[in-house]
């Protein structure tokens, strides 16, 4: 997941509908409903596996969508398109509720 985006750039974007397509002949929309913004951190970088370093995300969020009722995404890494942003990276995704309104996904940059 890529680190270029924060909760600052996407905040203007609430409530406004990303397309992910699944299937070649099959799309739905996502409404982002929330970003929310977790507390700050100091900039921390760790050896991963394999021994390549990674930095540590200094402002972690995570989004919050609201999908339709079918069909139900599994947690999965998804590429969403908007009409402003254009084409996003690839998100991992993941159904997080099963409400009256539709299913909530959560899209975590940590």
């Amino acid at each position: 997941m890529s680190d270029k985006w924060t909760a600052a750039q996407l905040e203007p974007h609430l409530n406004s509908d990303f397309k992910i397509q699944i299937a070649d002949d099959q799309s739905i929309v996502l409404k982002l409903i929330e970003v929310e913004r977790r507390p700050e951190r100091p900039a921390e970088t760790r050896i991963a596996p394999g021994g390549h370093k990674i930095t540590v995300r200094t402002d972690p969020f995570s989004l919050i969508f609201l999908g339709p009722h079918e069909p139900i995404l599994a947690q999965q890494l998804i590429r969403l398109t908007h009409p402003v942003l254009g084409h996003l990276d690839e998100w991992f995704i993941v159904p997080i509720a099963h409400l009256e309104d539709g299913i909530h996904y959560q899209v975590v940059f940590d």
